[in-house]
């Protein structure tokens, strides 16, 4: 079984420390924040966030009501989704998808579930969770729905890095392996080479067409769906992280080496383009800061795998999300509380 220790120590670490990295010099635009000032409420400890119909919607880490969204016509908060393990209640949600106006999906990683939820006129509907695990496949890292009887989940899986699942957690299809820098590595079990990869899914508006970044390193790839399958577009694959394995009767893990670059903390899409903002600095550094995960370059690539554009911003930020017509990135950041930020962005030459 999975040491869970290692799983959430990647989730810990990345609430934890934070420094800048530089562009490369010459290729990168100066964007400018604009702090949000909420008239009733405050931030805990924000994590992922999406835009939803005039809405900003999050996961808070810190809070009984783990889950809230920020009115951008009002700048007034609301909270909902309380903390345990009853009907409506969450225990760690981890990750957030958009799913259309008014619709977003949330994955529970301890629960392993799914739920849809809906917001429409500040009344708040969730639909009954999907079991996202099973025998077979057992935990995931990510989730995401690509239609209404098909999830993708990412996780250490026996031999593969993806599945496709159905409404009642079915395996459906299983696709490709984690990353390896060369032979000696691609030798490790898939499942302990997962541990050392972990990282987060963003999918397109249409939700065909689906990139994974890395926590560690930089790796970044994208893929497009064919109903239950995936096809590799693209990928690029920098820098590997450096770690080691332990594997016993307790579970298994792979800590991280204190060289190790810190890459992509939160990530972004539309039908156009992806956004990604990277750290590009080293665990240790971030160890020696004592401050959350956080970073100021945001590259920007199209779903060909073009990088078209990079950012830089004028605070440092630690989670993001991108407006459907490219022209408002929002984000949180530590000024020196947690506050929603607004960078308002030039139009991008294709």
């Amino acid at each position: 079984r999975i040491n869970m220790r290692n799983v959430y120590l990647v989730l810990i670490l990345c609430c934890l420390v934070g420094c800048n990295h530089k562009t490369e010099e010459g290729k990168s635009l100066m964007v400018t924040h604009e702090s949000i000032q909420l008239k009733n409420d405050y931030l805990g400890k924000p994590g992922p966030i999406i835009e939803l119909d005039k809405k900003i919607v999050g996961i808070d880490y810190a809070l009984d009501s783990c889950l809230f969204y920020i009115d951008i016509e009002t700048d007034s908060l609301y909270r909902f989704g309380p903390r345990g393990v009853g009907p409506g209640e969450f225990i760690y949600p981890h990750t957030i998808q958009h799913l259309d106006k008014n619709r977003f999906g949330i994955f529970d990683l301890q629960a392993r579930k799914y739920t849809q939820i809906q917001i429409k006129n500040h009344q708040i509907h969730m639909e009954t969770p999907v079991a996202v695990a099973n025998d077979k496949i057992g935990m995931s890292f990510d989730v995401k729905q690509i239609s209404d009887n098909s999830y993708l989940g990412m996780g250490p899986y026996p031999k593969e890095m993806f599945v496709f699942m159905d409404s009642l957690s079915n395996t459906k299809s299983s696709f490709f392996e984690f990353p390896y820098k060369d032979a000696s590595e691609k030798a490790l079990k898939n499942h302990l080479r997962a541990m050392a990869y972990q990282g987060r899914l963003v999918l397109n508006t249409d939700r065909d067409r689906v990139a994974f970044t890395s926590i560690w390193g930089e790796i970044f790839q994208i893929y497009k769906v064919e109903k239950d399958s995936l096809v590799l577009l693209n990928k690029s694959e920098k820098v590997y992280p450096k770690y080691t394995i332990e594997d016993s009767q307790d579970g298994y893990s792979a800590p991280m080496y204190g060289s190790n670059i810190v890459g992509y903390i939160s990530s972004t899409a539309n039908n156009q383009y992806i956004y990604l903002l990277y750290s590009g600095t080293k665990l240790e550094d971030y160890a020696k800061a004592q401050k959350e995960f956080d970073a100021s370059t945001i590259h920007v690539f199209n779903w060909e795998g073009e990088k078209v554009q990079t950012f830089t911003l004028d605070i440092p930020c630690t989670n993001i999300c991108i407006s459907s017509d490219n022209q408002v990135l929002w984000a949180i950041a530590n000024n020196p509380d947690p506050e929603l930020v607004k960078f308002n962005l030039p139009t991008i030459e294709k």
